[in-house]
């Protein structure tokens, strides 16, 4: 007796389709299961968002650091800073050896290039905007700083900010 090849087809065929649906319906259920933990995640940071934005809303008292207060919260923040950038401890100071150009005359202030040393053998560069008003001593300085973006301190809107604060 043998075996039909009708009999053979179907005696594969039905295991075959019980493994195919469920394979499809694990699919299914995992990606129902994702989308059901994506969308908790989603509720949860919308939650949070919103937890965070009614804190900062709230009216905080200002209250005013005076005398040994302000100093104290001025050394703390010093600290902290200087820690962020990884200058604490400070490194040795350098002589500056400022380098700069012949000035250009403006009508109220002179400006020149300079560089300085910041570490042995490293540079920085920038302009220096002087009040014609206080060039025989020394005067208040704003260190103002250009970025990075398309003509950087030639940019016409960076050098009016300058000059206006050279004339301030």
């Amino acid at each position: 007796m043998g075996v039909s090849p009708q009999s053979k087809a179907s005696s594969w065929q039905f295991p075959s389709l019980v493994l195919l649906a469920l394979s499809a319906q694990m699919v299914s259920m995992a990606a129902s299961f994702a989308q059901d933990e994506a969308g908790a995640r989603r509720r949860e940071v919308a939650a949070m968002l919103v937890a965070y934005f009614e804190a900062m809303c709230q009216p905080k008292p200002f209250v005013p650091r005076v005398g040994e207060d302000f100093k104290a919260h001025q050394r703390s923040l010093r600290e902290k800073l200087l820690a962020c950038a990884g200058l604490s401890p400070l490194p040795e100071r350098v002589p500056l050896e400022l380098h700069e150009s012949e000035p250009l005359d403006h009508e109220w202030c002179t400006v020149r290039r300079v560089a300085y040393q910041l570490w042995p053998q490293v540079f920085s560069t920038g302009l220096l905007y002087m009040p014609k008003q206080f060039a025989e001593r020394p005067a208040p300085a704003v260190l103002c700083p250009h970025g990075h973006w398309q003509n950087g301190n030639a940019h016409p809107d960076v050098q009016a900010r300058c000059l206006v604060l050279a004339k301030l």
